[in-house]
């Protein structure tokens, strides 16, 4: 019988794997040294997924192992001069730091090693036996392990071309970290500074890095912001936004833009670079929150979401006629602008003129407490009757109001309480002398006595 021409299904199959051997030996033969540091990038994202699933188990059992967040670098450099590391590292912004440990102690697990966390304090089998190093571990070519503690972070940097960005296995640029240039893993992978991503001096740009700054220089209507960015490289411009409701975290879109177009300068270097914007008009005794952000062509960076507070202004305060006034009482009557803060009125009252008004004459009406006026910024009228008072006699009294900035004053004005009750005035005139009158006023009091008045 005559064959059919073709492969058959078991010639195809090793056709294949023929032809993939060949592929190998061709790398191999062709580019050895590209196949070597595949094979050490492979135990690097090896070694650091053991470190991570090792301090997820840490976290499960005993969190408090993994320490309090610092501003600290762990290296997995060895020193001589631990904890001191090697000065030819990328030198960190401040407030960071590297620390290193001594050969004798690097590699342990028992929190002394160059990751501070005591993996033997896990109550189960303890996850990791010996802590791992990069299998280059030198400063100077950029091949070690990093660690920053807390919600941690993990990094290596890959030395084959397959493994970097651009490369067929690229794991720099898709481990979902905010550099393309390490190897990234852990739960927050935002923690390193972005400034010591370029461990060979490479000068590989980055979109900036931004740190949301005090403001300062708050009175009543204004205020400075403040920001710090590094351009990472490229031109780049910073700018802010602010608001009176807090947007949790930055983002372009919150509240108003300071300034509303452009923005400070900040070159395009590689160190982190400070810049500010005044504000004004804004409202007495109010919480603002506001951020700095900063963009370069490769894109744009937010700051934390701070806040401050505009600082109240005194009351503005006016005293006002007082009405109803009888022999024992009247009313005495205010208004006071609260100025944006909460505030409180009230008034003093005494047969004294003090002069100017003060909260120490005479007597507070009322006693204690007063009338609360709100925290707006229009004037709020308020009034209090002062009772007890004596017949016939003249009272000076004034507005009081208080919020958090002080305390405010009105005028001094004065009424005179009128006769008591059931006088009768009578009175005879005498002989009048060169243009004036000599009278002699008497009055009946309801007793049936009498008095000259």
């Amino acid at each position: 019988m005559k064959r059919k021409s073709g492969f058959t299904l078991i010639e195809l199959v090793l056709v294949v794997g023929v032809v993939g051997i060949l592929a190998t030996v061709t790398v191999l033969l062709i580019n050895p040294v590209e196949f070597l540091k595949q094979g050490r990038d492979a135990r690097r994202i090896a070694e650091l997924r053991t470190v991570n699933d090792a301090l997820g188990v840490v976290q499960f059992y005993k969190p408090s192992a993994l320490g309090i967040p610092d501003d600290i670098i762990y290296v997995s450099i060895p020193s001589a001069t631990a904890p001191d590391c090697d000065p030819s590292l990328p030198p960190p912004p401040f407030p960071w730091s590297y620390e290193c440990k001594t050969q004798a102690d690097y590699r342990k697990v028992d929190g002394s090693g160059w990751i501070p966390v005591d993996f033997n304090s896990v109550s189960t089998v303890p996850p990791l036996g010996v802590l791992p190093v990069d299998s280059i571990n030198v400063a100077e070519d950029g091949l070690y392990y990093t660690y920053v503690k807390g919600s941690w972070e993990l990094n290596a940097m890959m030395e084959s071309i397959a493994y970097n960005d651009g490369g067929e296995k690229n794991i720099v640029g898709n481990d979902g970290g905010d550099t393309n240039l390490l190897f990234e893993i852990g739960t927050e992978l935002t923690n390193v500074p972005v400034e010591i991503n370029d461990r060979l001096g490479t000068g590989a740009a980055f979109a900036p890095s931004v740190t949301t700054l005090a403001a300062t220089d708050t009175t009543s209507s204004t205020t400075t912001l403040n920001g710090s960015a590094n351009p990472g490289g490229l031109s780049a411009t910073g700018w802010f936004r602010y608001d009176t409701v807090s947007p949790g975290s930055c983002n372009d879109t919150f509240g108003t833009r300071a300034p509303t177009t452009g923005g400070s300068a900040l070159g395009s270097g590689m160190i982190p670079v400070n810049y500010f914007e005044d504000l004004s008009g804004l409202t007495t005794g109010t919480t603002y929150y506001f951020c700095a952000i900063a963009e370069n062509s490769m894109g744009k960076s937010f700051g934390s979401v701070l806040s401050f507070a505009t600082l109240a202004q005194v009351p503005s305060v006016t005293t006002s006629t007082a009405t109803s006034v009888t022999s024992s009482s009247a009313t005495l009557n205010g208004s006071a602008n609260p100025n944006g803060a909460s505030t409180t009125g009230w008034f003093r009252h005494s047969v004294t003129n003090p002069g100017t008004c003060d909260d120490a004459f005479g007597t507070r009406a009322p006693l204690t407490g007063g009338s609360a006026l709100g925290l707006g910024t229009s004037p709020v009228v308020y009034s209090q009757n002062a009772t007890g008072l004596t017949a016939s006699t003249t009272y000076y009294f004034c507005a009081i109001a208080e919020n958090s900035a002080g305390k405010s004053y009105g005028s001094v004005l004065s009424f005179t309480t009128t006769d008591p009750p059931g006088w009768t005035w009578s009175g005879n005139g005498n002989t009048t002398y060169a243009g004036t009158a000599t009278w002699a006023a008497v009055a009946t009091i309801p007793s049936g006595s009498t008095k000259v008045a």
